[in-house]
């Protein structure tokens, strides 16, 4: 990691002083108020119209997890082979075989028209995944799902507050699941929505016998966050450097079954979640608007460089990610970021620099499906993320775009 004065994280967390005040509160039970979770889950409802059941979840993969170990889907799970394992753990956790189906090399998300167009056998649930945070025509995929008798899934861990034609994405399908980990700070957390309440009673019982998230884990978020926060002080990179990204190991794939046994993961939230998570909640369409007129201003500064296209979005992105893709190697250009204090990524938020294998080349997430798509296989070396945040300022941006410049000779 570069210790000089400039270094831009990913995503630098947007947190005030009330929300680290409501944390304490909670924490030492200066807070006698105990009913955070159902108002979080009845205004979450209220959110996506009223008709989805909802339950406060630990993570977005355990939200997943949940569902799938409860909707009895006996055939494959379709997904973009576009997404860091975490999104796909859950689905070999349960023991089900994923169908990927391939990208639209624009906007990065499922192709709708290699879907509508073939005979898929043996589907039972297809995954909405939304890439970065940007939703894409889903509506023939839909209509297929429909005729064909499957369930549709909404990814929303990358777009809480998108929308299509102003309705929320995770209002479309037959269930939903968010993280507010992407999009809000300190405290982590999940949520499924779906039209069924046996499913979500079923969901809530179960959950309701697992220890809760620990403490430690939430002080460990903390901790971090209020770390990044201020990143680009001298002493907050060195601390960064020491607490983070030196203790992290070599990125390694491992079997995904075993990430549901750790209680960091197999855990229930707790009510001081809930209560900064609605403390911010408040605040987030405030932090999408102002991370849309960053990424717009960056997308104005790079797109004079010929070796770089950046994301279509369609609708209404929630901006969690910036995407890009470009003519030279991602791992050559994160490298050459990193070096200069810009915190780019691959598909995953993991701190420190890892490089997520193609899914033809992995054990635990293969399929032979994988081998029908080309796009994804062309495109998965050129494909990065840059920081994006609600907090970013002019500078960070023209930053960015010297370097990116500079780098392409342009």
């Amino acid at each position: 990691m570069n210790n000089n004065k400039q270094f831009i994280p990913i995503n630098r967390p947007d947190f005030n002083n009330e929300d680290i005040e409501l944390y304490l509160k909670f924490k030492y039970g200066l807070y006698k108020e105990n009913c955070k979770i159902n108002e979080l889950e009845e205004r979450f409802s209220e959110y996506l119209g009223g008709e989805y059941e909802v339950v406060f979840t630990s993570s977005a993969k355990m939200s997943l997890y949940l569902l799938l170990k409860f909707i009895n889907n006996k055939g494959k799970v379709l997904s973009t082979p576009l997404t860091c394992f975490a999104a796909l753990s859950p689905i070999i956790a349960n023991s089900l075989n994923i169908h990927y189906s391939d990208i639209n090399t624009d906007d990065f998300n499922l192709d709708s028209s290699l879907i509508k167009n073939t005979k898929l056998e043996g589907i039972d649930s297809i995954i909405l995944n939304y890439f970065g945070g940007s939703p894409f025509d889903i509506n023939e995929i839909i209509d297929y799902a429909k005729r064909n008798n499957i369930t549709i899934i909404e990814d929303c861990a990358q777009s809480l507050g998108g929308e299509i034609e102003s309705r929320p994405l995770g209002s479309f399908g037959d269930h939903s699941f968010f993280s507010f980990t992407k999009h809000l700070s300190l405290v982590g957390g999940g949520l499924l929505a779906s039209k069924n309440k046996s499913l979500i009673d079923r969901v809530r019982k179960y959950q309701s016998q697992l220890p809760p998230v620990p403490i430690n884990l939430l002080d460990y978020r903390l901790k971090r966050d209020i770390i990044e926060k201020n990143l680009g002080d001298k002493a907050f990179n060195k601390s960064y450097e020491i607490n983070f990204l030196s203790k992290q190991n070599e990125y390694e794939e491992k079997d995904p079954r075993t990430n549901f046994l750790k209680t960091s993961v197999l855990s229930k939230p707790i009510d001081l979640q809930a209560a900064v998570i609605l403390n911010q909640f408040e605040r987030l369409f405030d932090m999408i608007d102002r991370r849309w007129r960053n990424a717009k201003e960056l997308t104005e500064k790079i797109k004079t460089i010929k070796s770089i296209n950046s994301q279509k979005i369609f609708g209404q992105s929630a901006y969690a990610k910036y995407y890009i893709k470009t003519t030279r190697p991602n791992k050559e250009i994160i490298n050459y970021l990193n070096y200069n204090g810009i915190d780019a990524k691959q598909l995953t938020k993991s701190h420190g620099f890892y490089m997520q294998l193609p899914i033809n080349e992995t054990k635990y997430y293969y399929d032979s499906s994988i081998e029908n798509c080309n796009v994804y296989m062309k495109m998965f070396n050129s494909i990065l993320e840059l920081p994006l945040s609600s907090n970013m300022d002019k500078d960070e941006i023209n930053y960015i775009a010297k370097h990116l410049k500079r780098l392409f000779n342009e």
